[in-house]
């Protein structure tokens, strides 16, 4: 009865970003009847996320692994596994891992990210 909800993928495919990040997205836009979209991300040790914005959706980091910081406009707050982070649409932002390992989060975002929806600063 409620067989369109199940996904049964058993593993998102990673895309690979130009920082050296990798995205794995589990639900979003793709998805008809998701209002939410859900993906992992992934930062080696040492890099920073290029800083952008989005016009269309909100997202919620939450750190799952490793340390580092968040940029959110001008401000820069040191971040942690457990921690979680609010941005809201058209607030430039990017992460930044510590060299000390890498980064990993899962994001949140509302409505699901489009293609097109990612705008560098």
């Amino acid at each position: 009865m409620h067989e369109q909800f199940l996904k049964r993928e058993r593993a998102a495919i990673p895309a690979p970003a130009a920082d050296g990040g990798v995205v794995q997205e589990f639900f979003g836009a793709r998805d008809d009847f998701a209002l939410t979209g859900i993906a992992t991300g992934y930062l080696p040790a040492g890099r920073k996320a290029v800083p952008h914005f989005h016009r269309e959706c909100d997202e919620i980091y939450i750190v799952t692994g490793g340390a580092g910081w968040v940029h959110l406009g001008s401000e820069v707050h040191a971040i942690a596994k457990g921690d979680q982070i609010y941005i809201p649409r058209l607030v430039v932002h990017a992460l930044e891992s510590a060299d000390s390992g890498p980064l990993e989060i899962i994001c949140v975002s509302t409505p699901p990210f489009r293609e097109g929806d990612f705008l560098v600063w």
